[in-house]
C-alpha cells in the first residue's frame, strides 16, 4: 500500500507544518495548574501517577513504586518498528526530541495489581504550537502490569496545535499487559499517535482504546506478534463529532508461530463528523498455525456524517488455523427503535440506550473509574438521530 493511499484521509503535509513552533519555547502551564488535584478528581485514591506536560514530567505521586523505574535520554533501539507517519514529520520529531530531551524509558520489572496511570497533557497559548514526546515501555520476563494512559488537550478551542507522540512497548517473554489509551482532543488540536508493541514468547497484550475529538486525529498501532503462542487483543472505539476527523490505522504482524489475535472495533460519527478505519492482519510465508480476527462495526447518527471502513487480509501461509474479517458501516434500527418505545421509553432515551448498547463491548473493558465519565461525555448528544428508514446519502453497508 502507497503512502498516499496509508493517509488518504488524513491530511496533513510537510508545507502546512513549517509555521509551527515547537512547545519548547513556550513556557510550560505547570506552575498555573494544580496538577494534584486535577488527576485525584480523575482517579482512584493513592493511584500510581505520572504526570506530563507538553513532553515533559511535571507530576507523579510521591514515590515511585518498586519495580517500576523511569528514566530519561537516549532509548535502546532494538524497539523500533515500522510507521506509516511521514518520513519528514520523523525527521522533525527527532530534531526536536534531540534538543528538548523528551525521550522517557520505562522498565517494569515485578507484577503490579493495580494500574500505572500515565497522564499525557498538552497545553499552550499560541496557535501552530507542536508538541513531541517518545515513551519505551519494557514490560520484563512474567511479569503482569495494567498501565492506563490518558491525552487531552487544555487548548482553547480557536488555537491550533500539533501533538505527535511514539510510543514502543516489548513484552517479554510469558509477560502479560493490559494497556488502556484514552485520546480525547479538543476541536482545534491535530493530534498523531504511534504506537508499535513487540510481543514475545507466550506473552499476551491486551489493548483498550477510545480516541475522540480533535481537527485530525491520527492514530498508528502495529502490533508484532513476533513470539511462538503470543497473544493480542483489541478493543477500540472512535467517536467522531462536530467536524471531528478521526484516521485509525491498525496492523496486527504474525511473524512467528501459534500466534492468536482478536480484533474488535467500534466506530461512530455523528454531525458532520468524518471517521476511517483501515485494519490489517499480515500472516507471512514463516508463520504457521496462526489465529486471527478482525471486526469493524461503524454506525452514523446524522446524513452529514461520514465513516470509512478498510478491512484487509494478507496471508502468505496456507496453514493457519482461522482467518476472519468482516465490516458494517449502518445507522440505528428503527424496528429496535419501535419496541423500546412501545414499551413506554421516550425516543431520545431509547436512541441512546441503543448507542449505549453499540459502544458497550468496548466501554466495559475500561476501568469502572472511568466508564461512567467516558460514558456521560460520548452519549451527551443531541436529538434527532438518523435511524433506518432515514434518508441518508452516502451511506453504505457492507460485510466481507
Amino acid at each position: 500500500m502507497s503512502m498516499d493511499e496509508v493517509w488518504k484521509y488524513t491530511k496533513i503535509a510537510e508545507s502546512n507544518f513549517q509555521d509551527y513552533a515547537w512547545a519548547n519555547e513556550i513556557p510550560l502551564a505547570g506552575e498555573k495548574i494544580d496538577w494534584e488535584t486535577l488527576y485525584q478528581s480523575m482517579l482512584p485514591p493513592n493511584s500510581t501517577v505520572f504526570v506530563f506536560e507538553n513532553g515533559s514530567l511535571v507530576g507523579q505521586s510521591e514515590r515511585c513504586p518498586a519495580g517500576i523505574t523511569l528514566t530519561s535520554g537516549e532509548l535502546p533501539g532494538d524497539l523500533q518498528a515500522y510507521s506509516p507517519s511521514p518520513a519528514w514529520l520523523k525527521v522533525c520529531a527527532e530534531a526536536a526530541l534531540s534538543q528538548q530531551g523528551r525521550k522517557w524509558h520505562w522498565i517494569v520489572s515485578e507484577t503490579r495489581t493495580e494500574p500505572l496511570y500515565v497522564l499525557h497533557f498538552y497545553t499552550g497559548s499560541r496557535s501552530k504550537q507542536a508538541v513531541f514526546a517518545r515513551h519505551c515501555v519494557e514490560i520484563e520476563k512474567g511479569v503482569s502490569a495494567t498501565i492506563v494512559e490518558i491525552h487531552g488537550d487544555l487548548y482553547d478551542n480557536n488555537l491550533r496545535g500539533l501533538c505527535y507522540g511514539q510510543a514502543e512497548m516489548r513484552v517479554a517473554v510469558g509477560a502479560q499487559v493490559q494497556h488502556h489509551r484514552l485520546s480525547l482532543a479538543t476541536s482545534g488540536m491535530t493530534a498523531i499517535a504511534d504506537l508499535n508493541v513487540n510481543i514475545h514468547d507466550k506473552a499476551a497484550y491486551d489493548l483498550r482504546t477510545i480516541s475522540s475529538g480533535g481537527k485530525q486525529h491520527r492514530h498508528n498501532v502495529i502490533l508484532s506478534l513476533i513470539g511462538d503462542h503470543a497473544k493480542a487483543s483489541v478493543k477500540c472505539l472512535h467517536w467522531a463529532s462536530h467536524q471531528d476527523s478521526l484516521d485509525t490505522h491498525l496492523e496486527v504482524q504474525h511473524k512467528a508461530n501459534y500466534g492468536e489475535s482478536d480484533v474488535m472495533i467500534r466506530g461512530v460519527a455523528e454531525r458532520r463528523g468524518a471517521s476511517s478505519v483501515t485494519g490489517k492482519i499480515v500472516i507471512p510465508e514463516g508463520a504457521a498455525q496462526n489465529s486471527a480476527q478482525l471486526e469493524n462495526k461503524n454506525l452514523l447518527l446524522s446524513r452529514e456524517a461520514t465513516i470509512n471502513s478498510r478491512p484487509q487480509l494478507e496471508i502468505y501461509h496456507d496453514n493457519i488455523q482461522r482467518c476472519t474479517h468482516g465490516a458494517t458501516v449502518g445507522y440505528l434500527d428503527n424496528e429496535a427503535l419501535f419496541y423500546l418505545q412501545s414499551r413506554g421509553i421516550p425516543v431520545a432515551e431509547a436512541k441512546k440506550m441503543l448507542i449505549d448498547s453499540f459502544i458497550e463491548p468496548v466501554l466495559s473493558a475500561f476501568s469502572p473509574v472511568l466508564v461512567d465519565e467516558l460514558r456521560a461525555q460520548l452519549l451527551a448528544i443531541p436529538v434527532p438521530i438518523v435511524t433506518e428508514q432515514s434518508p441518508v446519502s452516502g451511506v453504505t453497508e457492507s460485510h466481507a
